[in-house]
């Protein structure tokens, strides 16, 4: 819940309305993908604009989908941003990529050829084994559409294309009741692509093309543990003055890596589509496993990744986290010790009050399988302020 605001602050309810909003992701190139556990983009750009100024850093050690990385760039502010899941370094990489005007023409020829290169009845392909969860006609159809993309003209309209094949591929299997026909996905590949490049566009024109002549990268991705992110060379000048993140949620079941096909029948699909390897179990992208037995060992984890990100703030900087806990009455207490643990104090913000009794919302648009369960802790978000203590 957001504070009483005697005042009527128009402020304070803006940001508690945008922390409580339910409204579908979108704009820019935010819908490429639905990663898991993803903030909003309102959430993301309320907090940038508020504290910090045009040409200041962003950073995310838990990248995710690249949302903080998207509006950080879209507001002229640099990025800075890591993940260990190499599916989220592809996926901010292509989000946060300039494509030209004639990258944008060669993809929309690309997608008019695609039908005509899709053959069914074709010889066969060979079958990745990363891709043998899915039914045979998706999975023949993603890979003939896979040995048309040597025809595109460089790697970022390649990435595009594989970032396209593989939003619609999550579209048509992940956690889908009835799987479509080829015609269907086809026909929605066709829209998702037009989507896309139109967010592609929108991102271009809000991107200050300045940033990049000030000496440094506007954007600066690493596919590395956030506990090692601090150490990373030629980052002397990456002071931030906003950290906004979401880090993985202590003993909740999120898959960061797979798909569930067919009664939850666990796919690595989206590493074949995006050309990047996985050999992980869900554990290693989620600090531990999910046992309370293991918490202690999350918990390190969290102290040492924000020590690490601690090295790369300004002394007066703003960290803004959300999280979901399975058993809030044990973990957030922990949690809190190990922020502080990392050199950090809670902060107060006149809009979201006392900093001892956090702001909590309501996780929207969950999966099915979530919403089946009900209100259970883990659909309920905490929104956690601190600063460099």
């Amino acid at each position: 819940m957001c504070p009483n605001d005697s005042s009527g602050s128009s402020a304070t309810r803006a940001l508690c309305d945008i922390l409580h909003s339910r409204a579908a992701i979108s704009g820019s190139t935010h819908a490429f993908y639905r990663y898991p556990a993803r903030f909003s983009p309102e959430f993301a750009r309320s907090f940038i604009l508020r504290f910090t100024t045009p040409g200041d850093t962003v950073l995310d050690s838990f990248m995710g989908g690249g949302t903080s990385a998207v509006e950080a760039l879209s507001a002229g502010r640099k990025f800075v941003g890591c993940d260990l899941n190499a599916l989220s370094f592809f996926l901010t990489s292509v989000k946060t990529s300039l494509l030209s005007g004639n990258d944008r023409s060669r993809l929309a020829e690309w997608r008019s050829r695609l039908e005509p290169a899709i053959n069914l009845r074709s010889t066969m392909v060979p079958i990745d084994e990363r891709a043998l969860s899915i039914p045979w006609n998706i999975r023949k159809t993603l890979a003939l559409a896979l040995e048309t993309l040597p025809k595109l003209p460089n790697p970022r309209t390649r990435d595009f294309a594989r970032c396209s094949l593989l939003r619609t591929a999550q579209w048509g299997l992940d956690c889908r009741r009835k799987l479509p026909n080829k015609a269907t996905f086809l026909e929605k590949h066709a829209l998702h692509l037009s989507e896309m490049l139109q967010g592609a566009e929108e991102f271009g024109s809000n991107f200050d093309h300045r940033l990049a002549g000030r000496g440094c990268p506007a954007r600066r991705l690493y596919h590395c543990a956030a506990a090692d992110l601090g150490s990373k060379p030629n980052l002397e000048d990456a002071k931030a003055r906003l950290l906004i993140t979401s880090p993985p949620y202590p003993g909740v079941h999120i898959l960061y890596h797979r798909w569930q096909v067919r009664g939850r029948r666990e796919t690595a699909a989206p590493y074949w589509l995006a050309d990047c390897l996985d050999g992980q179990p869900p554990s290693h992208y989620t600090l531990g496993p999910r046992r309370p037995d293991t918490w202690d060992r999350y918990m390190t984890g969290i102290r040492r990744s924000f020590a690490s990100a601690r090295k790369l703030l300004h002394r007066d900087a703003l960290v803004v986290q959300l999280i979901a806990f399975s058993d809030p009455e044990i973990q957030y207490p922990l949690y809190m010790d190990a922020m502080s643990a990392a050199g950090y104090m809670p902060e107060k913000l006149p809009e979201l009050g006392n900093p001892n009794t956090p702001v909590i919302r309501s996780v929207p648009n969950r999966k099915w399988y979530a919403e089946s369960k009900g209100a259970l802790p883990a659909s309920r978000e905490y929104v956690l302020v601190h600063r460099p203590s």
